[in-house]
């Protein structure tokens, strides 16, 4: 794509909601430094999920995502949140995640065997996923992997066309 990264990012998470049927999904990066889960951009979130979006809803699963490398899933937070104990239920799935979500698939972002961050699908209504949604939004996950792999890469190039010229004017 032409577009800037951050545009790229918009038009996947737009098109990830209607063909993986959810009511809002978000790409967040892996800070090195912080080792925060911040948001590069998001599509159906409620403003006061924006406000927190360095700790976003189900982030024990995206973590889990991000560290196993491989999806993790939420079919019903009611069910879930039930067969934990209390300090779990704090730490694992927040109450708030279950007020406004009932449901979500994380997947991680993984760009040169190196953890990016990842993608949650939120859902309002409990789901079951099938092997082929987790499929799907792994290739999202893949088409973001890509997106930012080619914003560096045109970087790089253009970085290099610019020592380039100023070594031929040399």
């Amino acid at each position: 794509s032409n577009l800037p990264l951050d545009k790229t990012l918009d038009v996947i998470t737009e098109q990830a909601a209607p063909l993986l049927g959810s009511d809002a999904n978000a790409i967040y990066r892996l800070d090195s430094q912080s080792n925060m889960l911040v948001i590069e951009t998001s599509q159906g979130m409620p403003d006061d999920n924006l406000v927190t979006a360095d700790i976003p809803p189900g982030k024990n699963a995206l973590r889990k995502a991000i560290r196993e490398r491989k999806p993790q899933t939420i079919e019903d937070v009611a069910t879930a949140r039930g067969s934990l104990t209390s300090e779990e239920k704090a730490d694992e799935i927040p109450e708030y995640l279950g007020k406004q979500y009932r449901s979500l698939l994380a997947v991680p972002i993984v760009i040169r065997d190196k953890a990016f961050g990842g993608m949650v699908l939120y859902y309002r209504e409990p789901r079951a996923f099938s092997e082929e949604d987790i499929a799907l939004a792994m290739s999202f996950s893949d088409h973001v992997s890509l997106a930012i792999e080619n914003a560096r890469l045109l970087a790089a190039a253009e970085a290099s066309a610019v020592v380039a010229e100023r070594n031929r004017l040399a």
